[in-house]
């Protein structure tokens, strides 16, 4: 067990938790701490655990956000993550002199198997995928009834309540036409051409070459995904995305990201000011 250290520089949304407990029955991948990495990203399902192992002892572990994942230090070096809801938080590992070892992103994502199981248990004749995007879920693939797309929306609201996109699409049974005596004309349907996703991918990145920003097809419909640094740069991608698809219809799932804000503390003469500006990268 080890004891809580003040340090004034963290930031006040910041918690610290020191929890030492037996190992969690479901954790059964260990992932290595890259020493000194600011960037390093650890994935967790959903109510399953990982478990994350430093090169050198850690005197303090702090997670921003602990209704996202919380933490659990197994010895000086070891600790487990829990995932709790889908989401996205930042894990510090620390040393004796209040340093840091390293930054860690984790990402939540909810349990597509588990999901997609139970919807295969309740609608066993419909054709229903699941993605993960971002921090939601997608639901696309063909089904027989309007009533059926609301009953899989609630199943799967379960899992990520307020984060499901639904592309499914409801099969429209056709009336066979009354026999006539005259001849029926014709009918020739036209041949729509599937918009390539990757040539779409190519022209946004083409475009706004630092935007990390991923196209893909679902039953017809162009996805976007991915994080962009503004909301304009997001705007942007989804009119290029329209445009290269000539009408095609076109779903939006960026994030944008968001920057975050130290607070700078300086004195002029006999007065304290104190200024808040974006935080630099380490």
């Amino acid at each position: 067990m080890m004891t809580e250290k003040k340090t004034g520089w963290i930031a006040s949304a910041a918690i610290a938790i020191f929890v030492s407990t037996a190992l969690p029955a479901f954790a059964a991948i260990t992932i290595k701490v890259e020493e000194g990495a600011s960037e390093q990203t650890v994935e967790v399902i959903s109510d399953s655990a990982v478990a994350l192992e430093s090169g050198e002892p850690f005197a303090e572990l702090l997670i921003a956000n602990p209704d996202i994942a919380d933490i659990s230090s197994i010895s000086g070096t070891t600790l487990y993550v829990l995932g709790k809801q889908p989401g996205r938080t930042t894990l510090m590992l620390i040393r004796n002199d209040n340093s840091i070892i390293s930054t860690i992103n984790i990402r939540v994502s909810p349990d597509i198997t588990e999901l997609t199981t139970r919807l295969n248990e309740v609608f066993p004749n419909e054709e229903i995928e699941v993605l993960s995007a971002n921090d939601g879920l997608v639901l696309s693939g063909t089904v027989s009834s309007a009533e059926v797309v609301s009953r899989a929306l609630e199943v799967a609201g379960h899992y990520a309540q307020g984060r499901i996109s639904n592309l499914m699409n409801v099969v429209t049974k056709e009336t066979p036409p009354e026999p006539v005596a005259a001849p029926q004309p014709v009918v020739v349907e036209a041949v729509v051409t599937p918009v390539d996703p990757t040539m779409v991918q190519a022209q946004i990145r083409a475009i706004l070459p630092n935007e990390a920003v991923t196209v893909h097809e679902l039953g017809g419909t162009l996805v976007l995904s991915g994080n962009v640094s503004s909301q304009e740069s997001a705007q942007q991608a989804l009119q290029i995305a329209r445009l290269v698809a000539e009408g095609a219809e076109v779903s939006n799932l960026l994030t944008v990201a968001e920057v975050p804000t130290c607070k700078v503390r300086t004195r002029r003469g006999g007065e304290l000011i104190e200024t808040t500006i974006p935080c630099g990268k380490s």
